[in-house]
């Protein structure tokens, strides 16, 4: 049996930015906010869970050698009688925590993802890479699914979107339950909505963005709950929204 790609493996095998102090956003509602600073952990999603039915699934220029030649031994399912149903096993054991890679705010995500409330944390890419224990954190790479003639990996596969969404300008944490020692994580028939990793609050956060119609009772109490659950942080961490900001006529 082959063995299954260990982080370090994947992580030389991602695309990197060239400055590494680039901003990374997270986009979330308050309720997220809260739970990741209660539990100081950040949450990644399965793969089979997220809103684009594709995600981890090999574009169709190589979906028949993924179905019939490509090793899936080392993911730890049985292949040997259904394999399509093999691969979408391994797709809820590839869990993901994405974010959006760009100097400034994008006002199309938050309209997507805070339409009526919610904040932004920000980081920076070489924050977000050391905070994570190791994990592999790369850029997606965005490709047209009808052309792509690479070799196709499930766990690489994570960092492979079609190209109809490359405005998201996506980098991505990435884990393999297969890496955990928890037994009861690996099991291939286990569901989850998800995966938290424990995460350096204060090592990774450099602002709390909040909403652009956010009022000021808003950031009042966004204010008040970071500075009793995280009193470290540095000052001032909760910021307006560049986007709130006024014409001068």
């Amino acid at each position: 049996m082959s063995r299954p790609l260990a982080p370090l493996s994947v992580k030389k095998q991602l695309r990197q930015p060239d400055n590494l102090d680039v901003p990374v956003w997270r986009f979330m509602s308050l309720a997220r906010l809260l739970w990741l600073l209660q539990k100081r952990q950040l949450w990644l999603a399965p793969l089979d869970v997220l809103s684009d039915r594709f995600e981890g699934i090999a574009p169709s220029t190589q979906a028949h050698a993924v179905l019939t030649t490509v090793d899936l031994s080392a993911y730890g399912v049985d292949a040997t009688t259904d394999r399509a149903e093999a691969l979408q096993r391994i797709r809820r054991r590839i869990f993901v925590s994405s974010w959006h890679m760009s100097a400034h705010e994008s006002d199309a995500l938050w309209r997507v993802y805070c339409p009526t409330e919610g904040i932004a944390i920000r980081t920076t890419y070489r924050k977000l890479r050391d905070s994570v224990g190791g994990l592999p954190v790369g850029m997606v790479e965005y490709v047209d699914f009808g052309s792509y003639r690479q070799p196709y990996d499930p766990m690489l596969g994570a960092w492979l979107k079609r190209t109809h969404f490359s405005t998201d300008q996506e980098v991505r944490v990435g884990l393999y339950s297969g890496w955990l020692s928890d037994p009861c994580t690996k099991e291939p028939e286990r569901r989850t909505i998800g995966m938290p990793i424990d995460w350096p609050l204060e090592q990774a956060i450099e602002r709390i963005v909040v909403y652009p119609q956010a009022d000021y009772s808003y950031i009042e109490a966004v204010t008040d709950l970071v500075g009793r659950l995280v009193p470290h942080l540095p000052e001032p961490v909760v910021m307006y929204s560049a986007l709130a900001s006024h014409p001068p006529y």
